[in-house]
Parts: C-alpha cells; structure tokens; sequence
C-alpha cells in the first residue's frame, strides 16, 4: 500500500518558532495598524553629517584638480 509520512514533532515546533519569530517582527506587535501612517524624519545631526560629508567630497575634488595642475606644471618645467 501508500507509505504515509511519520508526524514529527520537531516539524511542528519549528513551524510554531518561525511563525512567532515573523509574529514578534511584525508591526502588529508595535501597535501600528494598516490606518496608521508612518512620517520619517531626518534629524538635525544627521542633516550635518551630509553637510560635512559633502565639503569634505568637494575638498578632496579641489585638492585631486590642484595636484594634477601642479604635477602638469612640474613636468612642464622639468622639459624646459
């Protein structure tokens, strides 16, 4: 005849674990409902961190040109 599958209980457990651990992770578990609307917000800090990210990209641009320019002039006269 069929073979059946054996029940296992281990199966089980893990099923209960990964759906607790999906539960746990969930919003409904933050008291968010699907009518609740979430707004992110940047923080001051942060807008600053950008900030300096952004003069520190536009430094190094700046000194990358100058050593190029310094480098063309230094083999322009290295020839003369």
């Amino acid at each position: 005849g069929a073979q059946k599958t054996p029940f296992r209980a281990g199966s089980v457990y893990f099923d209960l674990v990964n759906f607790l651990y999906a539960y746990v992770n969930s919003t409904a578990v933050n008291g968010i409902s699907s009518s609740d609307r979430v707004v992110t917000i940047t923080p001051a800090w942060q807008i600053c961190v950008y900030a300096a990210d952004a003069v520190v990209g536009v430094l190094a641009a700046a000194g990358a040109v100058l050593f190029i320019i310094a480098c063309i002039k230094n083999r322009k006269s290295a020839q003369a």
